[in-house]
């Protein structure tokens, strides 16, 4: 049993030693406003909030960050490698690149470029923004990005936090291929006041919309069977929403804070049983609920529904 322990011991040093060699191929240096991180391997795991306590080596000098160069040679770009990079402007991946981690971009409010090499066999790039080979993903819209953006015909899936926190965004096209739409897909899209879900889409994350403050309607797609916790959390501009019969659930907090709404169309002849959080801080008897004639009684019945001014459509 020593001699085994012993062993293990020894295989754990080595593939630790492993481990740290191919950290250490990865260099960097900052000059003229241009961070540029060189070597080969997988860049390691930094800092993203609220993750974790070691930031990437460069993160002290962040506000001197205007551009970004990933040499050839790194296969991977760790989590949250740029993180409050508030005045990196362009990011530049190589054909070497076949990861890329988590909140990469975060906090980057002046990115407006993410510039994939056209020889990278996993990742690409249009107009600045990242997409998987075949741009059937859209991973990543820059935060920089202003006015309006229409996602190109390819995309069938919006990624994880793909267009979170892009401020200067107001008017977004979802195209009619796009089925699933990621959690915080469009988290904190605070001025974003016009977005169409075409009815191909099946699947909303949770917290996709959320932090959308001036968003003022919503239309939920036919297709939709559950719209998830924090789904619309703070959209605070939303004053009209539809609810399709297709809806059997809602998640907690759904709609919390959506101070503005007024009414609420709900397709569904049965209510659903849904927790008072959904609406929040939402004075219902100030909202009118619209439902089809023949469930008015059920829905004046039926638990914080009946908070609402219940009428038929």
């Amino acid at each position: 049993m020593k001699k085994i322990t012993i062993l293990l011991i020894a295989t754990l040093l080595i593939v630790a030693n492993a481990c740290k060699k191919e950290e250490d191929k990865i260099t960097w240096d900052l000059n003229n406003n241009t961070l540029t991180i060189s070597g080969s391997g997988k860049m390691p795991n930094y800092y993203y909030y609220p993750q974790g306590d070691s930031p990437a080596p460069w993160y002290e000098y962040r506000e001197s960050i205007h551009t970004v160069v990933i040499e050839e040679g790194i296969t991977s770009i760790g989590d949250g490698a740029f993180y409050d990079c508030q005045n990196l402007t362009l990011v530049t991946i190589p054909n070497s690149v076949t990861e890329i981690g988590e909140g990469v971009f975060s906090a980057c409010g002046s990115l407006t470029s993410i510039d994939v090499k056209s020889e990278n066999n996993v990742f690409t790039s249009e107009g600045g923004v990242l997409f998987n080979k075949n741009k059937s993903t859209l991973i990543r819209c820059p935060q920089g990005k202003t006015d309006s953006y229409i996602i190109p015909n390819s995309v069938i899936k919006i990624g994880k936090g793909a267009f979170g926190g892009c401020l200067g965004l107001t008017s977004i096209t979802i195209s009619n291929n796009v089925t699933t739409i990621e959690e915080a897909a469009f988290s904190l899209c605070a001025y974003l006041s016009s977005i169409t879900i075409p009815n191909s889409v099946k699947t909303i994350g949770k917290a996709a919309f959320s932090g959308c403050f001036r968003l003022l309607s919503i239309e939920i797609p036919s297709g939709i069977t559950s719209i998830g916790e924090d789904t619309f959390m703070h959209c605070e501009s939303l004053a009209s929403v539809i609810i399709p019969s297709s809806v059997t659930s809602i998640g907690e907090r759904a709609f919390w804070g959506c101070l503005s709404l007024t009414s609420i169309t709900n397709l569904n002849p049965v209510p659903i049983e849904i927790n008072s959080s959904v609406f929040g801080q939402l004075y219902q008897s100030g909202c009118m609920l619209k439902v089809p004639a023949s469930a008015v009684s059920a829905y004046k019945n039926a638990e914080v529904w009946k908070e609402f001014d219940v009428v038929s459509i």
